[in-house]
């Protein structure tokens, strides 16, 4: 008897060993409060989720009687919310099992969890297009790759390739016209273009509008890296593009000594994607009666390849063989980095070893990198790169240096310690705590170099290249952040003396009608931040000159003269802009020079210098790549060929300062400007730089300079993060420039000016209408913009310049009190003093009860809270908490446990978005920040704080956005004014979707919103989208709108509408048990979670 227990006892520990190596399911008890009976139930536990977190996660399920499950949600609820909860989880734990990896719960120092966010798979898979692959490799070394695209694609097609041994292929394929001379060693050329001739064929005849073409040497290993589809990055293309060239190879070109790749050899077929237009194209060029003729492109292109002949995917001006020196498709990108990684071909074909390698060099890299970040509060130090080069020398290499740039440190924060962060900034875990970081700025993957005692910092912006020794594939090594997500921030408060960077844009006294286009264009994008200033030379001006100057500058105030200064080019000019404006904005962070001839996008230039440092920074473009790459190395920086081009640089004050200091000031001013400058930045007395080169956001016109093409080769518009577009010196293109700015979200109006009528001029600000945006725009085109605005509210990091200060984050609930004082629901309201912008009190003037309507700021200081009481003592008796946000500090008198009111900026805010909000409307971008990373609380809603009060919470379902409903048809005039005070397609949408059924639909409104947090965010979302739209009627000069009067924005009733229909018409829900009639005064139901007066 003994005996056989000691092996039962042996084979139970055997047992619990293997499955919990495997990472089976366990089933542990737990007790869920129902009706206020304890029902006792067993509930699995998804692979890699500990006991002690699911039992954490419930707790918000085991409430005293008032938070207790309603009769319509108690039966589905808790299930959906753990599938819900632990889905995106399991889903990391699968790839890590597959791949033979380390328990993602199990990281080092504590970063499990973040590298677990590291592997946020898409929601669909990486090509759902029509997708076809060319191979000449046999069926069995093909099973490989065939599990590797059926796991990456959604009908991904094997496609044989072409072989002169297959005469009878081949002769099905020609045409009669096809010239004799290609046989032998020149139809391993001639065989890759039929190969892919032959899929565009099969496109054309499926009509397929979009196509996927790749060879079988890339691999798709990433894809569960990317944060996108590669539909979704298509469809955000502009119309009519034809090719899109999804991955590419190149020569080793002197990596690492060079600030600037050379990428003038970067070709590749290994992944691209063509248009319905592209497809017909190279159709109608090249087949006969259904067979490939190859005569003209022997005669044009000899080398009869596909990249260069076919696709024109190279810079190798073969590629231009059309007469005039043309593409055959010319609207083509490329995507940087790439989606897909070009590996050699010896054993990448085995089954997900690929991918496999890949995800463990990967993981490997983001728990190194967040181990160095934990043990150092500065940007990432020089082994997180040089890790990327020589681990895994072989595939993987360049493939994870894209992906860890775009994921790792790119990833939101907050996942990281299991507790919120200080804004975007990462946190460590000390003995059990989370303490933040507060590096100067968000750090940057970067490359360190010190030469001869010299720390120079240059951040990778540009591609490098990496050699492979005599393997016939190039391999490259993409370290960049070229896609990195540039942080939505809000303008500080800046003027005309204290701007924070000023740029001297290089004019003549004769130069007016430049000035002239100039100015038109850059009202487009203007920012109270960055001061632009036309700098001309006037000692030896005629007194007429200088008198049609002065009236010039009486009327446009942005000319700046240099008195001491003869107008020149290359004698001294820019050195003296740099001292005088040194001198003359003292409180400017950055001093920057432009050239006449070049647009700079100021928003895009604010936004990017939030993330860069504000001290020994030179940010331009390196311009030694016009000179012969060579293989010297440098002993130190004064002795490189580096220089930063002149159409623009910018320095921060403290660089300037020692330039303006060093020896060679006075000297050596005679050459050409740039390099003249740039000699002394290598001369001044600077321990420590940061060089920024960035012909990403720096681009050239198309086709106008042959030198800088091959840098980026970007057509207008492709980059959506543009700083500054050069060689504008014809009309036509600065009329395409102003289309480009038509098109986007970046054709907006000037900020607020202050005004001063009356005796509360300071605290009044009114929209100081600029040039229209476009109100015709098409609806692809608004789609595209909505799309871009929706994407930087999904992805928001909102660092300096947020609406709430850092200690805002001090006021909220731990998350051990978000579980016991909160249940974990929080409800979110506004209390803001203002006279104009439509805050009213009490319970509206159809309430005998109180005196209503009048607005805050008009009432005596004492008597304000008295119309928040009720809504105060509501929540403060349940078992919630509420958060209200106000400009009103003697408010937080009344704080309790369960209700907090916090200050925040609201005129910072209200002035966001170039315009001026109504507090109405800009209520939901703090209610979208503070849910940005108050992860504590599942549940979140939104109320009314003068006409709601608090009844009885419920758990709501885990896919629906509760919104309130108001009393009223949505077809009604009120709602239809609403609607044409946002106008656009926001109007057309009511006219066609809304208006049919107006009489059936009740008005949703914007005063009752809330669910679970996941489900709240992606609703304000959208709806921050819609409230930032430049085009909104109501705005716009000469608008007719019957509130266009007011000078302030107030949409919120309209734009919850639209976004409720558009995007959650099948999940949205109002009534009980979320609210009671609008405007019924029902005080006396207690089966709804909020009363609506």
């Amino acid at each position: 008897m003994g005996m056989r227990r000691i092996f039962l006892f042996a084979v139970s520990v055997l047992w619990l060993l293997w499955a919990h190596k495997s990472r089976r399911c366990f089933f542990f008890h737990r007790k869920i409060a129902i009706g206020g009976s304890s029902v006792q139930t067993n509930v699995a536990a998804p692979a890699g989720i500990t006991q002690e977190k699911r039992l954490s996660d419930s707790l918000a399920n085991q409430r005293p009687a008032q938070t207790e499950l309603l009769p319509d949600h108690k039966n589905t609820t808790l299930e959906q919310s753990l599938v819900q909860e632990n889905e995106l989880k399991a889903s990391y734990i699968r790839i890590a099992e597959k791949c033979g990896l380390p328990s993602l719960e199990d990281g080092v120092d504590g970063h499990g969890k973040m590298c677990a966010d590291f592997w946020k798979k898409p929601n669909e898979k990486l090509v759902r297009e029509a997708s076809f692959f060319i191979s000449l490799q046999n069926e069995s070394a093909l099973r490989g790759f065939r599990s590797h695209i059926e796991a990456t694609t959604e009908s991904g097609e094997v496609v044989e390739g072409v072989l002169e041994s297959n005469s009878s292929l081949v002769s099905s394929l020609l045409a009669k016209d096809t010239p004799k001379n290609i046989s032998g060693n020149r139809f391993g050329a001639v065989g890759c273009t039929l190969a892919h001739l032959r899929v565009v064929k099969k496109a054309y005849e499926r009509k397929h509008s979009i196509v996927v073409i790749g060879e079988d040497d890339v691999s798709l290993g990433l894809w569960p890296l990317w944060t996108s589809s590669i539909g979704s990055f298509l469809a955000e293309l502009p119309s009519g593009w034809h090719a899109v060239q999804l991955t590419s190879v190149g020569t080793h070109r002197n990596a690492g000594v060079k600030y600037t790749a050379d990428t003038r050899t970067q070709w590749g077929t290994g992944l691209y994607a063509l248009s319905r237009s592209g497809i017909e194209i190279l159709y109608k060029r090249f087949f006969r009666a259904g067979r490939v003729t190859l005569a003209e492109l022997r005669t044009r292109c000899r080398p009869l390849v596909a990249d260069d002949c076919v696709l024109g995917f190279s810079p190798n001006r073969i590629a231009n063989w059309l007469p005039g020196g043309k593409r055959l498709l010319p609207l083509q990108w490329r995507v940087e980095p790439p989606f897909a990684v070009v590996l050699p071909r010896r054993g990448i074909h085995a089954p997900n070893r690929q991918m496999c390698q890949i995800a463990k060099l990967a993981l490997e890299n983001c728990r190194m990198y967040l181990r160095m970040q934990a043990t150092n509060n500065s940007a990432v130090p020089s082994g997180a790169t040089e890790h990327l080069r020589s681990t895994g020398a072989a595939a993987a290499t360049r493939g994870v240096a894209a992906a860890l740039n775009e994921t790792a440190h790119m990833r939101q924060w907050d996942s990281n310690c299991g507790c919120t962060p200080a804004k975007d900034l990462p946190k460590r875990s000390t003995n059990g705590q989370c303490t933040p970081f507060h590096p100067d700025r968000p750090d940057l993957a970067r490359v360190k170099r010190t030469e001869a005692g010299l720390d120079v910092s240059v951040y990778p912006l540009l591609v490098r290249y990496s050699p492979k020794g005599n393997q016939t594939l190039e391999e490259e090594l993409r370290v960049n952040i070229s896609r990195r997500k540039v942080p939505v921030v809000v303008p500080r408060l800046c003027d005309g003396e204290a701007p924070l960077a000023i740029v001297g844009v290089f004019t003549t006294a004769s130069g007016d009608m430049q000035r002239k286009t100039h100015r038109a264009a850059g009202s487009r994008s203007r920012h109270p931040c960055v001061l632009q200033r036309y700098v001309i030379g006037t000692k030896r001006l005629t007194a007429s000159t200088l008198k049609a100057l002065a009236a010039e500058n009486e009327t446009h105030q942005d000319l700046e003269y240099l008195e001491q200064t003869v107008e020149n080019m290359n004698r001294g000019k820019s050195l003296d802009w740099l001292q005088i404006a040194f001198q003359r904005f003292p409180h400017a962070t950055y001093i920057a020079k432009q050239d006449i001839d070049s647009f700079l996008h100021a928003l895009n230039l604010y936004s990017w210098l939030s993330v860069l440092p504000v001290q020994r920074l030179v940010y331009g473009g390196d311009c030694s790549h016009k000179l012969p790459t060579t293989n010297k190395v440098w002993p130190s920086l004064r002795a490189t060929n580096w220089w930063t081009c002149g159409e623009f640089y910018l320095f921060t004050r403290d660089v300037v300062e020692r330039m303006t200091e060093g020896p060679d000031w006075r000297r050596n001013r005679i050459g050409a400007e740039d390099g003249v400058v740039s000699r002394q930045v290598k001369m001044a007395d600077l321990k420590t730089l940061h060089v920024v080169s960035d012909w990403y956001r720096l681009i050239d016109f198309p086709n106008t300079c042959p030198e800088s093409r091959y840098l980026w080769d970007q057509p207008l518009g492709r980059n959506a993060e543009a700083v500054l577009v050069h060689q504008l010196k014809k009309a036509h293109q600065w009329d395409a420039l102003l289309k480009w700015l038509d098109a986007t979200h970046n054709g907006t109006k000037p900020c607020p000016q202050r005004i001063g009528n009356g005796p509360h001029d300071v605290e009044s600000e009114t929209f100081a209408p600029g040039p229209e945006a476009s109100t015709k725009s098409t609806t692809a085109d608004a789609a595209l913009d909505f799309a871009t605005r929706l994407r930087s509210f999904e992805n928001v990091s909102w660092g300096r310049g947020s609406f709430i200060d850092e200690a805002f984050w001090d006021n909220l609930w731990s998350a051990a009190e978000s579980d016991t004082i909160c249940t974990g629901h929080l409800i979110l309201s506004s209390f803001f003093n203002d006279r104009q912008y439509q805050a009213r009190s009490g319970w509206g003037t159809q309430d005998r009860r109180s005196v209503g309507g009048r607005p805050i700021g008009d009432l005596e200081p004492t008597k304000r809270f008295r119309f928040a009481e009720r809504w105060w003592n509501s929540v403060r008796n349940s078992s919630i908490c509420g958060l209200v946000l106000t400009d009103f500090p003697e408010l937080e008198a009344h704080n309790s446990e369960r209700v907090r009111a916090v200050s925040v900026n609201y005129g910072k805010a209200r002035n966001a978005f170039n315009r001026v909000y109504g507090s109405n409307d800009v209520r939901f971008f703090f209610f979208h920040e503070v849910l940005t990373f108050a992860e504590e609380f599942r549940y979140v809603w939104m109320a009314d704080l003068f006409d709601v009060i608090v009844r009885r919470p419920f758990i709501p379902q885990p896919h629906l956005i509760y919104v309130g409903q108001d009393s009223v048809n949505i077809g009604n005039s009120w709602a239809s004014q609403n609607f044409e005070d946002l106008g656009g397609v926001y109007l057309r949408f009511y006219r066609e979707e809304l208006e049919p059924i107006g009489q059936q639909q009740k008005l949703w409104s914007a005063g009752l919103l809330g669910g679970y947090r996941v489900v709240v965010r992606k609703f304000l979302a959208r709806l921050c989208a819609v409230l930032s739209d430049p085009r909104i009627a109501m705005l716009q000069r000469e608008s007719k709108t019957s509130r266009a009067h007011w000078g302030f924005q107030n949409v919120n009733m309209a734009a919850v509408n639209y976004v409720v229909a558009k995007y959650f018409a099948k999940a949205s829900h109002g009534g009980p048990p979320f609210n009671s009639n609008y405007r019924g005064f029902e005080t006396s139901r207690w089966d709804v979670f909020f009363i609506h007066k």
